[in-house]
């Protein structure tokens, strides 16, 4: 009897045991698989992240990212001259740092960009300082041929292109950057615009404006670009205005402008004049320069040789006087990437019948 009540109890705590046992079990494997549960949509969370940003990457990398920092193109120029004058009676050598540009461009969407250019220029006085030479914004309609541009900039009066260490005297006589507005139509080829600007000739303050036009293309094998341009007040050139103040009648400007190449040939010309007399110096002054320029590898390098020939007209005394006459020779070697060495040769002669000879050598950086 006592074995009964012995086995009756020890049978009842077994089963209890066990029950209690299967319970905990079952409330570990429910507990394991919500965990689970948990796990599997934390991963799936995680791999939609990850696949969205491999497709922000991808985007990044081929430009299709919608913020404006995606879209920003920097660059810059750094150059060094060497260069030995001598005009027959002195001579002198001078090492400077003629040209730092630094750049960014944005575009900002579809029919916005912007640009903003810092540059410093040394024209052998060694008093150059960095000024910011454009900032520009574009506004163009992506489906439409009309642009329009607003800010600091140089106007579209002359194109100056050069093969040249030195800017071609077109450029000294008719280079003008200032606040601007201008509005055009651009399309296969062919552009027109019109523009206001402010001036900076105190005495001459009346509305300034110009009209530029243009067209480039392909014919017979050859490139070609052609572009003309009128200013009403060729007295707010950068150069007048930086050499006189004080002018008190505006004197329009034509400038006509040319390039064309073929195969590794390629002949630029420009031609620019005032259309009536400055009163401030009492000339009508113009300006011209002609280039040919042959590419061609040298040692594997990338080359350029070039020939220039310059002058002006009536410009003895217009922007603190120009030579009558210019001829130049030039070699410009690519020696490696965004890296270049030339080597330039000019004789001048002023109004006055003074030759000078100048060699010049660069060595420019681009980045």
């Amino acid at each position: 009897m006592q074995k009964t009540l012995i086995a009756a109890a020890v049978g009842t705590l077994l089963t209890a045991s066990g029950n209690t046992f299967a319970s905990s079990t079952d409330d570990r494997l429910a507990a394991l698989e919500k965990r689970l549960a948990y796990l599997e949509q934390r991963v799936k969370s995680q791999d939609a992240v990850i696949t969205e940003k491999n497709e922000q990457l991808a985007k990044l990398g081929s430009g299709e990212a919608g913020g404006w920092f995606q879209s920003v193109e920097i660059g810059g120029v750094v150059e060094v001259e060497a260069a030995h004058t001598d005009d027959g009676t002195s001579d002198s050598t001078d090492i400077v740092v003629p040209t730092v540009e630094l750049g960014v461009a944005a575009q900002i969407n579809d029919w916005v960009s912007a640009e903003v250019v810092a540059l410093y220029e040394d024209d052998g006085t060694h008093s150059g300082q960095f000024d910011i030479d454009t900032a520009m914004i574009s506004i163009a309609d992506p489906n439409n041929i009309w642009f329009a541009n607003a800010g600091q900039y140089v106007v579209p009066f002359g194109v100056y292109e050069t093969q040249m260490i030195s800017d071609p005297i077109t450029l000294d006589l008719g280079e003008t950057g200032d606040v601007a507005a201008e509005f055009g139509i651009a399309q296969d080829g062919m552009s027109a615009s019109i523009y206001t600007f402010n001036g900076n000739q105190p005495a001459t303050d009346g509305a300034n404006w110009g009209i530029a036009a243009g067209y480039e293309g392909e014919a017979s094998g050859a490139e070609f670009a052609i572009n003309f341009g009128y200013i009403n007040d060729l007295t707010q050139s950068d150069a007048i205005v930086d050499d006189n103040n004080g002018l008190t009648n505006e004197a329009g400007a034509f400038v006509i402008s040319a390039a064309v190449s073929m195969g590794n040939v390629t002949v630029i010309g420009e031609y620019l004049t005032a259309t009536e007399v400055i009163t401030g110096y009492g000339e009508e002054p113009s300006a011209f320069n002609i280039e040919a320029g042959l590419g061609f590898e040298m040692g594997g390098m990338p080359a350029t040789a070039a020939l220039g020939y310059q002058g002006t007209d009536d410009a003895a005394a217009t922007a603190g006087g120009l030579p009558e006459e210019r001829i130049l020779a030039a070699l410009s070697v690519e020696i490696m990437d965004g890296t270049s060495v030339a080597v330039e040769y000019a004789v001048e002669e002023d109004y006055a019948g003074v030759e000078t000879d100048t060699v010049t050598g660069l060595v420019a950086v681009e980045f």
